[in-house]
């Protein structure tokens, strides 16, 4: 029933708009856009345009905000198929002591009670720097005569 009411909300929510947006196209506006294209909708109202053009409008847009809140609400409880949660699975306990590091041997260090080891940090590593080109100053040659 609650994928029903879902599907049926998508449904109407997308009449909905197209009919919304065909009525705001319709429209007459006061400076005359997209409303005069067509004329306005003179001939579909007889005479109640703009009054009855307005209250679609917020029929429309009322409807619009209903069905959307329906399928925010209803959205996390209807049921899908093929898919969703995971299972519950346990996870494998891993443990990051050095010894599980593959690749890697830690020989151990005798250092006397009292004494704190010092900390060695690995050399930074260097990048060449190449200067840049000299940089010759231009030479103004003399012209040749006779040419």
């Amino acid at each position: 029933m609650l994928n029903f009411v879902y599907y049926t909300c998508w449904i109407i929510l997308i009449i909905d708009c197209i009919l919304l947006i065909l009525l705001i196209l319709a429209q007459e506006s006061k400076a005359q856009g997209l409303g005069g294209l067509g004329g306005g909708m003179d001939l579909s109202f007889a005479g109640h345009t703009q009054r009855t053009a307005k209250r679609m409008t917020a029929i429309f847009a009322v409807v619009f905000g209903i069905t959307l809140i329906t399928i925010l609400v209803i959205a996390p409880k209807v049921g899908r198929t093929g898919g969703g949660t995971l299972p519950d699975v346990p996870l494998p306990a891993v443990s990051l002591s050095p010894e599980n590091v593959p690749g890697v041997s830690f020989a151990p260090v005798d250092v006397p009670p009292g004494v704190t080891p010092p900390v060695r940090t690995p050399p930074a590593p260097t990048i060449p720097v190449q200067a840049p080109p000299p940089q010759v100053p231009p030479q103004n040659t003399p012209p040749v005569p006779g040419n």
